[in-house]
């Protein structure tokens, strides 16, 4: 399976256009239903993050790989401080801001940050995935 990798600029329009390619990835992987409604909806949230704390522009990179969707975002931005257990909680009601984070650790397997936050790694198991990468494809890490 191919991998995509595509950079954008720090563009609210962006967003939509990045949210759309990866969607349109995903469903290519084998993600459907409501799966796939939740990694839309993650991702949404995670290219908003990157739109607005991001630098100049921001990459994204897709790849399946033994039946788990795996996507990076860097934006180069300053990133944040501190991310602790704690916030892996609902924030509280009312709240003007902070359900990003918690939406997109709800809704995918797995999320990690790196480089101070500005790099997020986005994993989501494709049931009954039927692709695979093999060596001799574009798709393998060097």
């Amino acid at each position: 399976m191919p991998r995509y990798h595509a950079e954008f600029s720090n563009a609210y329009e962006s967003v939509g256009r990045a949210r759309h390619a990866l969607v349109h990835f995903a469903r290519y992987a084998g993600l459907s239903g409501v799966a796939l409604q939740d990694f839309e909806t993650a991702m949404g949230e995670a290219l908003a993050n990157a739109v607005e704390y991001g630098g100049p522009s921001f990459t994204v990179s897709a790849r399946l790989t033994n039946g788990v969707l795996n996507v990076e975002l860097a934006d180069g931005g300053k990133g944040f401080q501190g991310w602790s257990e704690t916030e892996r909680a609902r924030p509280p009601s009312g709240a003007p801001r902070g359900f990003g984070i918690f939406l997109m650790r709800a809704l995918m397997d797995r999320v990690e940050y790196s480089e101070g936050g500005s790099r997020l790694r986005l994993s989501k198991t494709v049931p009954f995935a039927t692709s695979e990468c093999s060596c001799d494809e574009d798709c393998c890490e060097a």
